[in-house]
């Protein structure tokens, strides 16, 4: 079964009058899509920015209302926040709904390989765009792990961060050491390590060094939380968790840091 991955066109297929239609629609975009489970309000918040809708006044409160009617599931807090899954029944709900508007190709259920094949020629178009070779020719070993044979979809992942991070130290080189520091102690006050060269910027913890790009103009915020997600589904990978991406998280994955990240100079 194939799908179409853009959040956008999901709420074109899903009627979303109300702020709790809007959220749910997001919900089911990252709990299945993206299989980025679970999520609380600030995960939903996240994606708003890459869609033409309003943020509801109380995401919260949209979310408690979605429990109570049955379409969340609660699991349990984390950072003193409530984290939720989509409920079955909203599962089916939201399908039959895509499946009539052409989200989902009834008809044509692709073979595992077929669909990586289709995956590797879309990708394969995005790493044309990777203007530094060694970078280019890292992505493209990255990617080598979904072909049908390997299936190693989170080794890939872990090159995919490994070579996104890479690009953003050599970033902050550009831009200066010192100005890094500066930045890096308005939010954390202390330094770990006295920075003087792109090795030394190994100390510092990649969620970290993502606020300080934002903050030196590297992106936009809009771009850091996209990338924030993609760490996130990095560090799941990188444990031997349940965690498995799907091959559309994955695309999606690959397409981020590729267009947000290693195709800029």
């Amino acid at each position: 079964m194939t799908t179409n991955t853009s959040l956008e066109k999901l709420l074109e297929l899903l009627p979303h009058a109300s702020d709790g239609q809007v959220a749910l629609a997001v919900a089911y975009y990252v709990d299945v899509v993206l299989t980025h489970r679970p999520f609380d309000s600030r995960t939903l918040l996240e994606q708003y920015p890459t869609i033409r809708q309003r943020d509801p006044a109380n995401m919260s409160a949209v979310l408690l209302s979605l429990h109570q009617k049955g379409a969340l599931n609660r699991e349990g807090m984390r950072g003193g926040r409530w984290m939720y899954s989509v409920s079955k029944k909203a599962i089916r709900g939201i399908e039959k709904e895509l499946t009539a508007g052409g989200w989902f190709d009834a008809d044509k259920k692709a073979e595992p390989g077929q669909l990586i094949g289709e995956v590797s020629k879309s990708l394969a178009t995005a790493v044309a765009t990777i203007p530094d070779l060694d970078e280019r020719g890292y992505i493209e070993e990255a990617l080598s792990c979904l072909h049908v044979s390997v299936g190693a979809y989170r080794a890939g992942v872990l090159m995919g961060w490994a070579a996104t991070i890479d690009h953003l130290r050599r970033k902050i080189e550009q831009v200066g050491f010192a100005q890094f520091c500066s930045v890096y102690q308005r939010h954390f006050q202390r330094l770990h390590h006295q920075v003087q060269t792109r090795d030394d910027l190994e100390y510092y913890e990649d969620n970290r060094l993502l606020l300080v790009c934002q903050d030196l103009g590297i992106y936009d915020k809009a771009v850091k939380a996209q990338l924030d997600q993609a760490l996130d589904l990095r560090n799941a990978c990188a444990h031997p968790t349940m965690v498995k991406p799907g091959i559309h998280a994955v695309r999606k994955y690959f397409e981020d840091i590729i267009n947000y990240v290693l195709s800029k100079p």
